[in-house]
């Protein structure tokens, strides 16, 4: 929900709070001891296989298979709206092949990212499933500008959107666990709603960035996640300065979780708009899309 307001005050004690708990898992960070979600096995064989020159649909297929919730991910996207012809998809082989290699792998991508999305707990759930429909909107909107700019692969750009928030549920869940070790069942929160966001907004960059590299993601997806704070003025026409406008322009319509400053989207935008060489009438037209974006659903092409 998008909360155009002032950003408030804040409580020194509530910031030292924060301050030790996301030290706290910083440190894990860097000393390896925090559990980061591994690649699945069969979506880390198959992009192996994408990365070769002589990429085999079969070979994919019999990799897939071997994991019924990536089989059945990547039949359901094939026979969406986007893909289907008058014939269904009936095996892998033939997914694969109506998908091509490129939309095959941000079908796996969103595999993986799906269940870092998900929870037991209803808090974060609810958080995360907004969280969810704001970075796809992102990733599709990233993919657009990326294309319209000709700012590298596309396809890079839409996983860089699809991921530079991907550190927060993570975090979440780790608060959740920490919480539940110190007050059980008792119904008290141990710190106050706003400093547990204070502590995600804090932390999820660099276990973002953590994870794009245990995943051994592009260089380019990796610095995305890292830096799409912020716009690359040395290099314009670049994936992070198109994940950053998209970014602004989901936060501009209510697709975001937590506090937004409206002046500071405005910004956001009217900079990115500068720099990466939009007109009016392309920024309005990227504006039109963001609510198609936003649905939830298989269709990643459009």
């Amino acid at each position: 929900m998008l909360l155009s307001a002032p950003i408030p005050s804040v409580d020194p004690r509530r910031s030292a709070l924060v301050e030790t708990v996301t030290e706290n898992i910083l440190q894990r960070i860097t000393r390896g001891t925090l559990s980061l979600p591994s690649m699945p096995v069969a979506a880390f064989d198959c992009l192996a296989l994408l990365r070769q020159s002589d990429f085999s649909m079969r070979a994919a297929a019999l990799v897939i298979e071997k994991d019924p919730a990536l089989a059945a991910r990547v039949l359901s996207v094939s026979n969406s709206a986007a893909f289907c012809t008058k014939e269904k998809a009936r095996t892998v082989v033939q997914s694969i092949m109506r998908l091509g290699a490129n939309n095959l792998r941000l079908v796996l991508f969103e595999a993986m990212a799906i269940p870092i999305y998900e929870s037991n707990d209803p808090r974060i759930r609810r958080a995360c499933g907004a969280l969810w429909r704001h970075s796809r909107t992102v990733a599709a909107c990233a993919r657009e500008v990326a294309s319209r700019v000709h700012a590298g692969d596309s396809c890079e750009a839409y996983l860089s959107g699809l991921l530079h928030d991907i550190g927060k549920p993570i975090v979440a869940t780790l608060l959740v666990q920490a919480e539940h070790r110190l007050v059980g069942r008792k119904t008290e929160l141990w710190m106050e709603p706003d400093a547990w966001m204070d502590v995600v907004q804090q932390a999820h960059r660099t276990v973002g960035v953590a994870l794009a590299e245990k995943w051994e993601l592009p260089d380019t997806v990796v610095g995305a996640v890292a830096n799409c704070s912020t716009y690359d003025p040395d290099e314009p026409r670049s994936i992070v300065n198109c994940v950053r406008l998209a970014n602004a322009l989901a936060k501009e319509v209510g697709f975001y979780v937590g506090a937004v400053n409206a002046a500071d989207v405005g910004e956001a935008i009217a900079v990115g708009k500068d720099v990466l060489g939009l007109d009016d009438a392309q920024l309005e037209t990227l504006r039109g899309k963001l609510g198609g974006w936003s649905r939830e659903g298989d269709d990643i092409s459009h």
